[in-house]
């Protein structure tokens, strides 16, 4: 997103917080109460010994070397939504973090925040520290230092994503929290002096954009001008707010009048910039991410980043320029390893992730998420709401095709978004708030509310389940419950040939129509690179790194083993990262109505029992890997990490619960009662836990049937209750982080068959869509934790976290919030 030239004097104090990140970077602070402090060393006495701030301790040729050690990081840098009494905010507001001692004296202040810079109703950049001793402290949010956030955090560092006091500070740097203020602040009218005028009445009021005070300029002296409105909060809508003119008598001639929308830009490019080096996706734009990436890799000496890449990085993020970059080579094949068989063309038939991993490169949605997780339009032109929010209104890009020729229709927006929502947990949730999907044009449709919901652009967006993508007739008309067989779709790559079994390929499709609109996350223009696109099927994991190291395929498609990550990270010609920031919820899932886990008791005490950390650890491996979480959501997303509900049941087998459990079992009279529990042996992640719970199980006094099968074979059988009572899979991105998209808690929405015999999930879910504050949101969520520790929809294990693997010489692929590589906008360099 390029910042407008006309925003230079709002933009300046958001670019001042990033400074104090660039500053860190220019020159590393040696103060311990700076941004960033480091020990230094002494030297030996044969030769001279460095000064420590490397990251590690170096040892001085023929003396004692200097003690080096991890710089210190001592600020967090904030960044999330804002509402104002629950509704999305109108921006312009300058949002500041404050520290106070307990006396109430003001230990820190930051730099400004500015509500919609860079993107509508979020702030970032906000950076808070040093303060000195100031840990511990709560640090307080205030808009325009007028209102204070409900919503508070903590001056501390984090470890496995909880509060650590006296722990050391690593990275990450960057935390999300939305913020939530009861009121708005109220804006000190101004008199807006007026222009040359005559004899005439006093003119009326200068319109002025919501919560800015801009001044017009004057051309003389003239009458005086009304008052400055007071910023209003506007219901919020797709389109943007523009204030109407209050009309005043008959005056002078005034100055030149404010508009509420900004003059746009001409983006300035910088030939062989070395910021061109951050832009990961060949966007020639540099977001957040990219430019953060670059500073931490200077800072820390990660990849030999320059200071002036870091600077430049920064640089151009702040000014939103385009950046003159090399174009990425077209042209080669890529091969994407995938760990299991396809087994369906169709993402509406199963949520199985190697038909997802293909149908991510050819089939795309309505709207699809940046990263910043906010809903941008793709497939969609334009796009209105009525001011009750009872009619949406939206207009397709004109020019669309299918990879079959097919022009791409209203018709067809409509009826495959029908078919995802009757499939989908989130989809079936929407749709009870819609009356009807009206055709009303060959790119134009409407849809008619029972009742407004916010939620209308989030369903159009989707991840986690199954997938909102836009089909032709030849797929749509098929029930999804039987799947269609072919794949067809408007991205960047079309289907070319399926082996099944052993390979599926796809082309670059040349008829392509990207939106314009700079690539951010799902988001955004695509660009096919390659010639063609190789997913093979490798289920063994060692097969698939040993080709990997030997260049037969380009990306792991899932997950590596922790015990692979050391190993893999000191070949110089591969790329192994650990994603901690996006973790997944892993857990066994219960045949809810067929066998002894229709009784929500059976179900509590095989969750009581469970050794959750010896699932974990044989699921994913060390603990750098995962992270017990006692929340029904995971631990990292804002509905997750409180333990609401949870005593005596999460992570309670050491402290009773499997004697507890096994005396449930026996009083119901269960001991000896056959259990089928599923074994993916392709999969080693779900492989391991599953001998978990057969182990479990056996101890509670179950005779346990252990069917040992392919993944691909799980998720067949998984449709007929009576063939298995236990399988474990794992989820992540919003499917773990928003009840509203996790499908295991809808009654009958997934393959654990959930009935929430009670009602009271379905009644959270419909309060949730419905709130209107973050509190409110909070502790509805709350409440339904509480039926899920009663109820068990499935036993949750705990968070893990997981690493990848590419070769160095792919650029532009990348993976976040549980999805997987984009294989567009990805290039080769050698």
């Amino acid at each position: 997103m390029n910042l407008k030239r006309g925003n230079v004097n709002r933009i300046w104090p958001f670019a001042m917080a990033l400074v104090v990140t660039v500053a860190a970077v220019i020159a590393v602070a040696s103060s311990s109460t700076g941004w960033v402090s480091a020990q230094s060393g002494t030297g030996g006495t044969d030769g001279t010994g460095g000064t420590g701030p490397g990251p590690t301790a170096t040892t001085t040729p023929g003396g004692t070397g200097g003690t080096g050690g991890l710089p210190e990081l001592r600020s967090i840098i904030f960044q999330g939504e804002v509402t104002i009494g629950g509704q999305l905010s109108p921006n312009g507001f300058r949002l500041t973090a404050k520290i106070l001692s307990t006396t109430g004296q003001v230990l820190f202040t930051s730099v400004p925040a500015i509500v919609g810079l860079p993107l509508d109703s979020r702030y970032s950049a906000l950076v808070v520290g040093p303060a000195p001793n100031a840990e511990g402290r709560v640090i307080e949010f205030w808009l325009d230092d007028q209102v204070v956030s409900s919503n508070v955090s903590v001056f501390a560092p984090l470890l496995n994503g909880q509060v650590c006091l006296g722990c050391a500070w690593t990275l990450p740097i960057l935390r999300s929290l939305d913020l939530d203020f009861p009121t708005a602040p109220v804006s000190t009218p101004t008199p807006t002096p007026g222009g040359t005028g005559g004899t005439g009445g006093t003119g009326g009021p200068t319109p002025t954009p919501a919560h800015a005070t801009p001044t017009p300029t004057p051309t003389g002296t003239g009458g005086t001008g009304g008052p400055t409105p007071t910023p209003v909060i506007p219901t919020p809508t797709p389109t943007p707010f523009i204030p109407t003119p209050t009309p005043g008598g008959t005056g002078g001639t005034g100055g030149p009048t404010p508009t509420s929308v900004p003059p746009t830009a001409t983006p300035t490019t910088i030939p062989d910039d070395p910021a061109c080096r951050a832009d990961n996706n060949g966007d020639q734009q540099i977001d957040k991410e990219e430019a953060i990436q670059a500073v931490i890799g200077y800072l820390f000496g990660i990849g030999d980043w320059t200071r002036e890449e870091a600077v430049d990085a920064v640089t151009v993020y702040l000014t939103g320029q385009t950046l003159t970059c090399e174009t990425p080579p077209q042209g080669g094949n890529l091969k994407v390893a995938l760990g299991a068989p396809i087994s369906t063309l169709d993402v509406h038939r199963t949520t199985g992730t190697t038909a997802y991993e293909i149908a991510f490169a050819v089939q795309e949605s309505l709207f699809a998420y940046d990263d910043q997780m906010t809903s941008q339009p793709l497939l969609v032109e334009s796009w209105s709401v009525s001011s009750d929010g009872l009619q949406w209104d939206f207009t397709l890009r004109d020019g669309l095709k299918f990879h079959n020729g097919r022009s791409v229709t209203a018709e067809d927006a409509a009826q495959s978004w029908a078919r995802w929502a009757d499939r989908d947990n989130y989809g079936s949730l929407i749709f009870g708030f819609v009356d009807d999907i009206r055709v009303t044009g060959n790119l134009t449709f409407e849809i008619d509310m029972v009742e407004p919901t916010a939620l209308i652009l989030e369903g159009m967006a989707s991840i986690g389940g199954y997938a909102p993508y836009i089909m032709p007739p030849e797929m749509y008309n098929v029930p999804a419950a039987t799947g269609a067989d072919v794949m067809i779709g408007t991205g960047p790559y079309k289907f070319r040939e399926w082996v099944q079994g052993d390979h599926l390929t796809v082309e670059r499709f040349e008829e392509y129509q990207p939106v314009n609109s700079p690539s951010s996350f799902m988001a955004g223009r695509k660009e096919a690179f390659f010639d063609l696109v190789d997913y093979v099927v490798i289920p063994d994991v060692n097969t698939q790194i040993a080709a990997l190291e030997v260049g037969q395929i380009d990306i792991i498609a899932g997950a590596i083993p922790g015990d692979f990550v050391d190993p893999l990270s000191n070949d110089p010609d591969l790329r192994v990262q650990i994603i901690e920031n996006d973790s997944s919820r892993d857990g066994a899932w219960l045949d809810h109505v067929d066998g002894p886990f229709t009784d929500a008791r059976v179900r509590r005490a095989f969750a009581m029992a469970y050794p959750v950390e010896q699932a974990l650890n044989a699921a994913v491996g060390d603990q750098r890997f995962w992270q017990t979480c006692p929340s029904m959501m995971v631990c990292g997303g804002k509905w997750g990490g409180f333990p609401d509900g949870s005593a005596g049941i999460y992570n309670a087998r050491s402290s009773g619960g499997l004697q507890a459990a096994q005396q449930i079992i026996h009083n119901l009279g269960l001991v000896g009662t056959d259990v089928i529990v599923m074994q993916p042996a392709d999969r080693p992640r779900f492989a391991g836990p599953a001998e978990i719970s057969r182990q479990t199980l056996e101890e509670l006094g179950f005779n346990v049937i252990f069917k040992v099968t392919d993944w691909a074979t799980q998720t067949v059988w998984r449709e007929t209750p009576e063939l298995w009572d236990v399988f474990h899979t794992a989820g992540g991105g919003r499917w773990g982080a928003n009840p509203l998209l996790n499908s295991s808690l809808r009654k009958n929405g997934y393959w654990n068959r959930y009935q929430d015999e009670s009602g009271r999930m379905a009644a959270g879910m419909n309060a949730l869509a419905r709130a209107t504050s973050a509190a409110e949101q909070l502790q509805i969520v709350k409440d339904m934790q509480q039926v899920f520790w009663e109820d068990i929809p499935y036993v949750s294990i705990g968070d893990t976290f997981y690493a990848v693997a590419l070769k160095a010489d792919i650029q532009g692929a990348k993976t976040k919030f549980g999805m997987p590589f984009n294989v567009y906008n990805a290039w080769r360099t050698e």
